[in-house]
């Protein structure tokens, strides 16, 4: 049974783990806290941190000795503290039931809403928040210096940043732009590494890879494979001239495009059901639908969750928007940035800080293809690509099984994991938690 306590913001609960200062009772097992963090005037950015919730009751560990691994949300405009935590890497799945392989087991998680706008975060005025890539660095930074303000335990505590989708875009320059940031205070967290996962990190290497990864797949027949090849022709040259808003557009129609020849297949991961657009033969003798749509059945479930139990049990009554997944208003204000690549930080991360870089991609991936990622990936220009590029490929196994490969050379990993799509920590639990290690190690 699931038990729900309802706690006021300022108060401090003693006892179990009372090196934790501000400890909470939270929503689910273990101990959290939770609150704003103003990052501009008028706005302010909602988080929600995990304590780790050791499994082995025996172990009376000190919790700032394990990792705090940040955790930031794709979209943009996808809510962390609702998306990531009950689909993906929480202690609770959106059924409320218990997630076997929760990164809070061994770790300290702490959710992001961000941007601002984005989930539970705040702004006086929707019309007054100005987005791009650089704003939401710059919000970010300001996010961790108060946050450290208040738990100052968390520096001497290994940090890694990792980030999903378009949070992998914003992970790295959010971990460049501190990186920067430290070297001139001496207000420094002991930040170890960062993992890129599913990256939005060059779209017109993901444009590129995208029809041949569909049409050998046997999504498209030869005719469909040339319309969607000249989609991504028309929207890589609105790229390579910089007009950014019409790359976006295209990007846009070729995805739409796209889902509707293979008939809405899901575009995260490219083996899972979705509802068809349009009617489609059924060859099935039971009553059981050829198609069933359980991303709305899961998206409807998360989105009342949030918008009842979660919001009461943190006392957040005084927000008063609906809770989304995914905020569109967010997305559209960052239209002139999405299809702008963030290779440049990349290669500065591996050139001139000592940070771990991992980078992971999905076998199943439409929206960043496999492909497409690698490819950005040998064309840096870091000094010791070349030294990676002539490793060796060696595969990840768990529990005596193949869970993907991983090719290395010094600090820099890059992962192919299988039958997984874009969200990795939900496809393949098992792989993850083998990066996890390797990552903290």
């Amino acid at each position: 049974m699931l038990k729900v306590f309802i706690i006021l913001s300022f108060c401090l609960v003693f006892g179990v783990h009372a090196q934790i200062s501000n400890v909470k009772e939270g929503f689910g097992p273990g101990k959290q806290d939770w609150g704003y963090i103003k990052v501009r005037r008028s706005s302010q950015m909602f988080w929600w941190l995990f304590y780790v919730n050791s499994q082995n009751k025996s172990d009376n560990l000190n919790v700032y000795e394990k990792p705090l691994l940040i955790w930031l949300q794709g979209g943009p405009g996808d809510s962390a503290t609702g998306f990531g935590n009950f689909v993906e890497i929480g202690p609770l799945n959106v059924d409320l039931k218990p997630r076997i392989h929760s990164w809070v087991n061994e770790y300290n998680v702490l959710f992001i809403d961000n941007p601002i706008g984005t989930g539970f975060s705040d702004e006086e005025s929707e019309q007054d928040v100005k987005l791009s890539d650089k704003q939401i660095t710059v919000d970010l930074i300001q996010f961790m210096k108060n946050f450290l303000e208040i738990k100052p335990k968390f520096l001497n505590t290994p940090v890694y940043v990792l980030g999903e989708s378009y949070g992998g875009k914003m992970a790295a320059n959010f971990v460049w732009g501190w990186w920067e940031y430290q070297q001139n205070t001496s207000n420094k967290i002991n930040l170890k590494g960062i993992a890129l996962c599913s990256p939005w990190i060059s779209p017109v290497d993901s444009l590129r890879a995208l029809p041949p990864y569909l049409y050998n797949l046997g999504l498209l027949d030869n005719m469909e494979y040339k319309e969607i090849k000249n989609l991504t022709k028309y929207t890589i040259n609105a790229i390579n001239e910089n007009d950014w808003l019409t790359a976006y557009n295209l990007w846009n129609t070729t995805i739409r495009r796209s889902i509707i020849i293979i008939n809405h297949r899901n575009m995260y991961n490219i083996l899972k059901i979705s509802a068809p657009l349009v009617k489609a033969r059924d060859y099935t003798t039971s009553s059981i639908p050829l198609c069933t749509n359980e991303t709305v059945d899961w998206a409807t479930k998360l989105e009342r969750l949030m918008n009842t139990k979660v919001k009461r049990t943190l006392n957040l009554n005084n927000f008063n928007r609906t809770w989304k997944i995914i905020t569109w208003s967010v997305y559209k204000k960052l239209k002139n940035d999405i299809m702008k690549p963030t290779t440049l930080t990349v290669n500065r991360i591996l050139e001139e800080t000592n940070l771990k870089v991992f980078v992971l991609s999905g076998q199943l991936d439409f929206i960043v293809p496999t492909t497409g990622t690698l490819r950005w990936v040998e064309n840096l220009k870091w000094n010791s690509i070349k030294h990676w590029k002539n490793a060796t490929k060696i595969s990840i196994s768990v529990d005596n099984v193949v869970e993907g490969y991983v090719k290395e050379y010094d600090k820099f990993k890059f992962f192919w994991i299988s039958r997984a799509g874009h969200m990795l920590p939900e496809d393949n639990p098992k792989a993850m938690i083998a990066v996890l290690k390797d990552l903290t190690s």
